[in-house]
């Protein structure tokens, strides 16, 4: 089960030819298949728009020239800043220059068959944006616009590479960036960030509790605007073949005001590297609704302290219709036991229709994949969430909220209010003693899981019993009277399951095998079920949903010895402040021999 069995696809080699350049970072871009010179087929040659091309030169040019041609460029990017953009127009910066202290701000807009481009021109090394750490600037700057095509560009050493922002302004469309290289936009060393923890009790709230808010930390990409609650504010969004080295996150949606679901619609997010991304996400999806995140890799997330709320390689809040895919999630930081996550991939909160598949998450701090859904943070239940094809192998190292691979139930007051499948995915889990259930997000039987020698210790039972068999014993507490009832439906096993209210009711199960998958209903009615194998320790299993379901696997054994075995889930009287009742209930067992 070595890495190469499993390798996400890596970028794309024609878009990112290599050749020898002299950059500081050179070996890294090298290794990661990204070009400092960004060689290019147009090199030399602009691509002519429709409409004016503007020059500009930090090395050549002069504020006084007319701007127009290579020959008589203006200098600086305040200058450049000043022209009114149209569609079709392009400002065009000069290969192997530098412009420090300085942001370009761009007014206009275009539209996406007519862009308006920022690019390069002439040869040489990027052009270099590098607008200085300590005050509140950024390299590329577009308020109130859109219609942008933005590549071949290197942007450092300030507190936004790509700042968008929408105040009170609606319906924006298009923005691409292509081939750029985003490096040390952080504020880690100057404590810029928006909130900073503080004895504020609402520190969490991160961008909800100010009324307007376009950065929350040293982003490569940030996305922002100020939402009504129900428009969208950016759509048509794609970022591919570009490098995030050293940036306190890569690619993220900073909202403010009013949230709703769509406020950025269509984000796709490809064939790029996210690495070393020092305080939270490599990219943070929020209230995105439709798209793509293919063939990216995000390295060491939370590099050397992360965020005091968590961290994570991908992260998504209030999003719907979205897919990640064929990409690769690893080595996510939990730098001190007092900052929590330090996941793989962070399912937050509010989330609908969401695929994750084929792809690669490994080595992470904390665990590989968190189901947290409807929590104080972030409201919203989670549905249609879908885990399959990937390869999940050697996460949690840090034990964040125990010895597991998922989690999907923790602390009260953090309950996990999602629904969804996790299906057809190899698992290698860290330690021959660490769980790997995912209730109530149902954890398929076609899952194989390895054990930290390789030895296979899961993959699907053989055999299935219903609750009506003599294999399962119902029991009450004393002097309750019918403490069980039966209860059809065509979406159970057999069409009928059975169900208990009654606190201390209890029900054994008895099979002869090396492992088992207990199913049950779930639902608004349904409450807390203790769980224990064998007499041994009891572990608490919450079955509410708000979807009902007759027959969700909630409780995977361990690897057995294969014999006899008892399974005792007993009803607790506990249920989480979503549901209704207390209901704990019984379909089937599915076990292998």
């Amino acid at each position: 089960m070595s890495a190469s069995e499993f390798p996400p696809q890596g970028h794309s080699q024609q878009s990112m030819e290599l050749r020898n350049a002299r950059h500081p970072d050179g070996a890294f871009l090298k290794a990661v298949g990204f070009n400092p010179a960004a060689v290019d087929r147009s090199a030399g040659r602009p691509t002519v728009g429709s409409g004016t091309t503007y020059y500009v030169s930090a090395r050549a040019g002069n504020d006084a020239n007319a701007g127009t041609s290579p020959a008589a460029p203006w200098k600086t990017l305040t200058k450049a800043s000043s022209v009114q953009l149209r569609r079709g127009d392009a400002v065009l910066l000069a290969r192997g220059d530098t412009w420090r202290g300085q942001t370009l701000w761009p007014k206009g807009s275009g539209t996406s068959e007519d862009p308006i481009r920022i690019s390069a021109y002439g040869q040489g090394a990027r052009p270099h944006i590098a607008p200085g750490i300590g005050k509140r600037n950024y390299a590329i700057h577009l308020v109130n616009n859109g219609g942008y095509k933005i590549t071949d560009l290197e942007l450092s050493h300030t507190y936004g590479g790509i700042v968008t922002y929408a105040h009170g302004t609606y319906g924006h469309r298009y923005l691409w960036i292509q081939n750029v290289f985003f490096h040390d936009i952080t504020g880690k060393d100057t404590r810029f960030s928006t909130p900073v923890r503080t004895n504020d009790p609402d520190w969490w709230k991160c961008g909800r509790c100010y009324p307007e808010l376009d950065l929350k930390f040293g982003t490569g990409v940030s996305l922002a605007g100020k939402g009504d609650g129900r428009r969208t504010i950016l759509s048509d969004v794609t970022i591919k073949d570009s490098v995030f080295l050293r940036t306190d996150s890569g690619v993220e949606m900073t909202p403010s005001g009013k949230v709703n679901h769509g406020m950025w619609r269509n984000v796709n997010i490809s064939n790029s590297k996210f690495t070393q991304n020092y305080r939270a996400n490599g990219i943070g999806l929020m209230y995105v609704t439709g798209g793509t995140t293919s063939h990216v890799t995000v390295d060491r997330a939370g590099y050397q302290r992360g965020m005091d709320w968590g961290v994570a390689a991908l992260s998504m809040v209030g999003s719907r219709n979205y897919t990640v895919r064929n990409s690769e999630f690893r080595n996510t930081v939990r730098a001190t036991t007092d900052i929590p996550d330090g996941h793989g991939f962070d399912f937050e909160s509010d989330n609908r229709h969401i695929t994750l598949r084929d792809s690669y998450i490994h080595g992470n701090d904390g665990l590989a994949i968190l189901f947290n859904g409807n929590n104080k943070i972030w409201p919203g239940q989670q549905s249609d969430l879908v885990v399959e094809n990937n390869r999940i192998e050697s996460n949690n190292r840090t034990r964040w909220k125990g010895n597991k691979v998922f989690n999907a139930n923790f602390a009260p007051g953090w309950r996990a209010d999602s629904a969804g499948v996790v299906r057809n995915n190899t698992i290698r889990l860290l330690n021959d003693d660490q769980a790997f259930d995912t209730a109530p997000v149902i954890f398929a039987p076609n899952n194989r899981v390895y054990n930290a020698a390789g030895d296979l210790v899961f993959s699907g039972p053989t055999h299935t019993t219903a609750t009506d068999d003599p294999a399962f014993t119902y029991s009450g507490p004393h002097g309750a009277q019918r403490p069980w009832r039966t209860v059809s439906g065509s979406a159970c096993f057999r069409h009928r399951s059975h169900a208990s209210a009654k606190k201390g009711a209890a029900y054994v199960a008895r099979f002869v095998g090396r492992q088992a998958v207990l199913y049950a209903p779930v639902g608004p009615h349904h409450g807390v079920a203790a769980v224990s194998v064998d007499g041994g320790k009891e572990v608490s299993i919450d079955t509410y949903s708000s979807r009902a379901s007759c027959s969700r696997p909630i409780f995977t054994t361990r690897k057995l010895t294969n014999g006899p075995h008892t399974i005792r889930v007993r009803v607790t009287g506990r249920k989480n402040e979503a549901s209704r009742r207390v209901t704990v209930g019984a379909d089937a067992l599915a076990f292998a021999r």
